[in-house]
């Protein structure tokens, strides 16, 4: 374990510093047994309390303005009149008088709203321990939980040990210590070093002249009487004192369980301020950050404790009553608007695609068995089906195109592309009209584009209607072929890296007669490789398809379509997701870019864009928040007021941001909004 390592003085000093926050209970000695003090205990239910501290709520985040609550601020409302405020009560006379700001008390309340920031919330908590649970023989162990959507987190553990109770642990690493300085690390320690100098030196003259020698000594280097050195090492070996020492290092586990029967704990423990309260115990004031996440709105805390004598339990405190904190962010303000983007919808489509069918050598029937020719042939039906499906088009022609590899005569590519070509023609006229005949014998709604016209503008929309589906495809298909594809040869080639002497190939493209090109080329070291991995490239059957949508007489039309982008940047605010936000909405620069901006703390991108907006409640607001982190108070104020003048609901808000509670604390600002 850690604390093996580590002397006693040492452990003094981390504790000292550190480790654990140790209550001074000098003035606190009792004089009843444990057993009568765990009774009263019992029977007067004493039990820790959490409680949340009006402190945390003001130092909740840092803002960054100056404290002064006698200074009056000037303000200016929507209709142009100044006026001034001031922290001010009323006495019993209806009079106001101005007043410094008094130190928070604690509070009893179970709930509270916190604000969000930058994606996380801070939980802030007093954990009173009343002066009865505590003893200066025991160690009181507090451990908080939350609960948050069905889940469960263990925050850092709070330890209050008695001076008695330390001072035992620390007797316990004294003594571990003593036991541990009782092992001889040193072996000359446990031989008797005299006599073997002396045995070597008469016996092995050949060691004792290595004496001050610092390379390796072989122990097995033999004397006069054929005695090595590792025999005489062990003679001389104290036995018994070796053996105590293997005893007390094999006996070092059972030494620590002995003495150190309740080990300090350093990890997970919380070191925070403790406050103690005369005669009143101890107020431990508790704070913790936590991320938040996608739908986080409430978190329960509750406190569990134990009381140990020594690491015996010997009592469990009751787990405290809950605290709630409601969770209040920047995201709750988004506004759910959509935006639109111009489409250009072109008439003419044209869609292209191509099918690596391999044909045996001289043949040109599509073999499904060879390569992967079921599963390209596969892939062109589906594509002819769909667009018989889709009645949004009207096919203008189908363009099949087959070609060859140059290898083999020209006359005999030129008549097997032209084969390919009419074979393939035919499979997928025949496919179409089976498909067809299917479709004839039901009558489905059909979705077309629609022309809409109003006084100011023309678009399109889709609608749905009964259109007679296509009754003869073979029209539309036109058939040509490549006998040899050099073009794409040419390509290929330039493309590939693996190539040697490629300037030479390239060269050879150039010769007019296809014929001597290709035989010319057999000839070139690189032609094997060509062969297995450029030509069958070649062989292949591309599909062009001219399209035309139904109902349109422009080439052209400009329609709108919802910005996708900018409600995935808009769901990414709601989810908390900042950074995202940010990055997508930030070019939008409207409300809900500035609130994502906001929420990251990048004021001064936010104020850019709310300066550029049009006055509202909620751009009003948002900009009081801004001029409230950068200490501008007097402006900020008065754009908060105008906010609720506008909008009287902020005032709820207003409360939920310390940003703007500040200012209504400071400024008295309670008795301003009753007027809107």
């Amino acid at each position: 374990m850690y604390f093996r390592k580590l002397s006693y003085n040492s452990l003094n000093q981390i504790i000292k510093h550190k480790a654990i926050f140790t209550v001074a209970l000098c003035c606190a000695l009792f004089s009843c047994s444990t057993n009568k003090k765990l009774h009263k205990i019992q029977k007067e239910n004493l039990s820790a309390e959490i409680s949340l501290s009006e402190i945390h709520n003001i130092q909740e985040f840092e803002i960054r303005s100056e404290k002064d609550t006698t200074q009056a601020v000037a303000v200016t409302d929507l209709t142009g009149n100044k006026f001034f405020l001031m922290k001010a009560v009323t006495d019993s006379s209806g009079t106001l008088h101005a007043t410094q700001q008094l130190d928070a008390a604690i509070i009893t309340a179970r709930f509270r709203n916190i604000p969000e920031r930058n994606g996380k919330v801070k939980l802030g908590f007093d954990l009173h321990i009343p002066e009865g649970l505590i003893d200066s023989k025991w160690q009181i162990r507090f451990e908080p939980s939350l609960y948050f959507l069905q889940d469960t987190m263990q925050l850092e553990k709070v330890f209050i040990t008695g001076t008695e109770y330390l001072e035992k642990q620390l007797r316990g690493y004294e003594l571990y210590e003593k036991f541990i300085n009782s092992i001889v690390t040193d072996s000359a320690k446990l031989m008797y070093v005299s006599l073997l100098e002396i045995f070597i030196e008469r016996n092995i003259p050949q060691l004792a002249s290595l004496k001050s020698d610092t390379s390796y000594i072989d122990p097995l280097i033999r004397g006069v009487y054929d005695v090595t050195f590792s025999q005489a090492k062990e003679y001389y070996t104290k036995k018994f004192a070796n053996y105590i020492n293997n005893r007390r290092i094999n006996a070092k586990e059972k030494k620590f369980n002995k003495y150190i029967k309740d080990p300090i704990i350093q990890d997970g423990i919380r070191i925070d301020s403790v406050i103690r309260n005369p005669g009143n115990g101890i107020t431990y004031h508790y704070t913790q950050w936590l991320q938040t996440r996608k739908d986080l709105k409430k978190i329960d805390l509750v406190v569990k404790g134990e009381i140990f004598e020594y690491g015996d339990k010997i009592h469990t405190i009751p787990t405290t009553s809950p605290l709630t904190y409601y969770i209040s962010s920047f995201s709750s303000m988004c506004e759910d608007i959509e935006k639109y983007l111009t489409e250009i919808i072109e008439r003419r489509v044209h869609i292209n695609t191509t099918a690596a069918i391999d044909f045996k050598i001289n043949s040109h029937s599509v073999d499904t068995s060879i390569g992967n020719n079921a599963q390209e042939l596969s892939k062109i039906e589906k594509l002819f089906k769909e667009l018989i499906d889709n009645q949004e088009f009207n096919i203008d022609s189908i363009l099949i195109t087959a070609s060859c590899s140059p290898d083999g005569p020209l006359k005999l590519n030129r008549q097997l592309s032209t084969e390919r070509s009419l074979h393939i023609e035919k499979h997928l006229i025949n496919f179409s009209k089976e498909y067809i005949e299917q479709l004839h014998q039901t009558e489905n709604p059909i979705t077309i584009l629609n022309k809409n016209t109003s006084a100011n503008h023309e678009e399109y929309s889709m609608e749905e209607t009964n259109i007679e589906p296509y009754t003869d495809i073979a029209d539309e298909i036109h058939r040509y072929s490549v006998p040899e594809d050099w073009e794409t040869f040419f390509e290929l080639i330039s493309r590939d890296e693996t190539i040697d002497r490629k300037d030479e190939i390239l060269k050879l493209c150039q010769i007019d007669n296809q014929d001597s090109r290709e035989k010319r080329l057999s000839a070139h070291p690189q032609y094997l490789y060509i062969k297995e991995n450029i030509y069958p490239k070649l062989r292949r059957v591309k599909f062009d398809f001219h399209l035309h949508r139904k109902g349109m007489t422009k080439d052209t039309i400009h329609t709108t379509v919802l910005d996708t982008l900018y409600q995935s940047g808009v769901k990414a605010l709601k989810d908390r997701d900042y950074h995202k936000a940010v990055t997508i909405l930030g070019r939008y620069r409207d409300i809900n870019s500035a609130l994502a901006f906001i929420s990251l703390d990048y004021n001064a991108s936010a104020m850019n864009i709310l300066q550029d907006l049009p006055k509202s409640s909620k751009r009003d607001y948002l900009m009081a928040i801004l001029y409230s982190r950068m200490s501008n108070k007097p402006l900020a104020t008065e754009l908060y007021l105008q906010a609720i003048e506008q909008d009287p609901h902020l005032r709820f808000r207003g409360n939920l941001d310390p940003e703007i509670s500040s200012l209504i604390e400071n400024n008295n600002l309670e008795r301003y909004e009753e007027h809107y």
